[in-house]
């Protein structure tokens, strides 16, 4: 595993290419960290639904609105925020079984299999902030 610090950030435009992008970026960072196989596997999954939900529900105009992903490891976190330009999802939706949804909002419990944890805040647009301990042992 690496033991020094990284930082990254990305701009994404609100459409499969951007998505792409991100997942393909985010693999080699995970590639870079040493991650074991499962470890980045939920990541992606988390980090892949997290920027589908910002270019679902936090993108209004599709040709000037963006998306920015950054991510820090720090010792034994990653982690990993997405934000957009949206109003967020509200307290009921963040917090009610997903039984009561019917099928909606199965991403975020897709998002907190993947993490240890998933924080959500909103003003001047929505953020999702995914964080992932990971320890000697779950390194490849």
């Amino acid at each position: 595993m690496c033991k020094a610090s990284s930082r990254g950030y990305m701009i994404l435009r609100p459409d499969s290419r951007g998505l792409h992008a991100a997942r393909g970026r985010m693999r080699d960072v995970f590639m870079q960290l040493r991650l074991a196989e499962d470890d980045a596997g939920g990541l992606l999954i988390a980090v892949g639904e997290a920027i589908s939900n910002a270019y679902l529900h936090g993108t209004c105009g599709r040709e000037s609105d963006v998306i920015r992903l950054g991510w820090s490891w720090t010792g034994d976190q990653l982690t990993i925020t997405v934000k957009d330009n949206g109003n967020g999802l509200p307290n009921s939706a963040r917090f009610c079984p997903s039984g009561r949804r019917g099928s909606l909002a199965h991403g975020i419990e897709l998002m907190r299999a993947g993490v240890d944890e998933v924080g959500f805040s909103h003003g001047h647009g929505a953020k999702v902030v995914l964080i992932k301990r990971l320890n000697s042992a779950s390194s490849a």
